[in-house]
């Protein structure tokens, strides 16, 4: 494109070679408006102050055009975010925005957080064709690049090596940053695969940023976090009650509460519990041989059992809760607190929460 004499001379008029550039905004929006490329150029050129490179950069995004598209990644390198910002926009604005690989980098390296932010939009709004590369960035000793993917790969569906990549570094990572994204992305992806680590976020993970995200992302996929049934017994009382009350019974049904109002497991309903044993004439103490057990969970279409025992020594209290696999009879938890008669009431709240923390 070929400028005018008389642009060409306003130019050089108004740029001073020991003073710096005196080109006005004004003139430059003028080059804008005129769609004289070449003078946009020449003001990158120039030794001027930011707004006039900025203007000259948005000025290049709106001519737009091949060269147009060239001397804006030019702009990628300059010293201001706010201009590497605004040639980012530029090419994204003529659908030419940086390679994956590309973007990445600026994502990852880049000093200016708004240019940061702004090359993820472009990652995620080409997510899948990023995908590759974001996985390896997995691997990245540097937490922050692992931050950039988990958070892109969260904009890539129905991909079940991307589920079980975030699945992974959620479990893994010891950086609380990245596992918070990925607990983020893992409840955008609503996979159901992600539900038993979200669960071990949410009551386990150290950081309580992570905790709550773990959260917030378990509310969007439909309980429960394990699909199966389980059934609750009233734990067996090795010790005379008073009248009136079914300790063990109170034990088993804040359990099974708990364990309902999380969203953990299908619960047994609890009547149907009690009417198996009375048909297998078994009290709770015949459960301590785990054949028993497995008896009553087969009997029950149940695939886990939960059940223990409270024991109490003068005015202390211990409580045993165990869950068994029904097909195997193998033990897949076990949960024991102890507290005195005072605390019996905190206690029972103590148990359910240990039973969903490390269910």
């Amino acid at each position: 494109m070929m400028k005018s004499p008389f642009k060409i001379f306003l130019l050089v008029a108004f740029c001073l070679a020991s003073t710096g550039c005196s080109l006005t905004l004004e003139e430059v929006q003028e080059m804008t408006r005129e769609r004289d490329l070449d003078g946009l150029v020449d003001v990158m050129d120039e030794e001027v102050s930011v707004p006039l490179h900025l203007a000259a950069v948005q000025g290049m995004a709106i001519v737009g055009g091949p060269d147009a598209v060239r001397a804006i990644e030019d702009a990628l390198s300059h010293k201001s975010g706010e201009v590497r910002q605004a040639a980012l926009a530029g090419l994204a604005r003529n659908d030419a925005p940086p390679e994956p690989e590309t973007l990445c980098t600026i994502a990852t390296r880049d000093k200016d957080r708004n240019v940061r932010k702004l090359s993820e939009e472009l990652i995620v709004k080409k997510a899948d064709e990023a995908r590759d590369i974001l996985l390896l960035l997995l691997s990245s000793k540097d937490y922050r690049k692992r931050s950039v993917a988990v958070r892109c790969l969260g904009s890539v569906r129905g991909d079940g090596l991307v589920v079980a990549r975030l699945i992974d570094m959620a479990r893994r990572d010891p950086n609380s940053e990245v596992r918070k994204w990925a607990a983020i992305s893992l409840g955008g992806l609503a996979d159901p695969a992600a539900k038993p680590v979200l669960h071990h976020l949410r009551w386990n993970d150290p950081d309580q940023s992570v905790r709550v995200e773990a959260e917030r992302a378990l509310a969007t996929l439909p309980p429960p976090v394990f699909d199966f049934f389980a059934a609750v017994v009233s734990l067996d009382c090795t010790f005379s009650q008073l009248p009136g009350r079914d300790l063990g019974a109170e034990f088993g049904e804040v359990i099974s509460t708990s364990l309902a109002r999380n969203g953990i497991c299908r619960m047994i309903e609890r009547t149907k519990i009690s009417k198996a044993l009375d048909e297998l004439n078994f009290s709770l103490s015949d459960l301590a041989d785990s054949s028993n057990a497995v008896r009553l969970g087969k009997m029950l279409s149940a695939q886990q059992i939960i059940y223990g025992e409270v024991q109490r020594d003068g005015n202390q209290y211990t409580v045993v809760v165990k869950r068994m696999n029904v097909e195997t009879g193998e033990i897949l938890q076990g949960v024991t607190e102890k507290a005195y008669q005072a605390d019996l009431g905190q206690l029972k709240t103590r148990i359910a929460d240990l039973v969903v923390r490390t269910f």
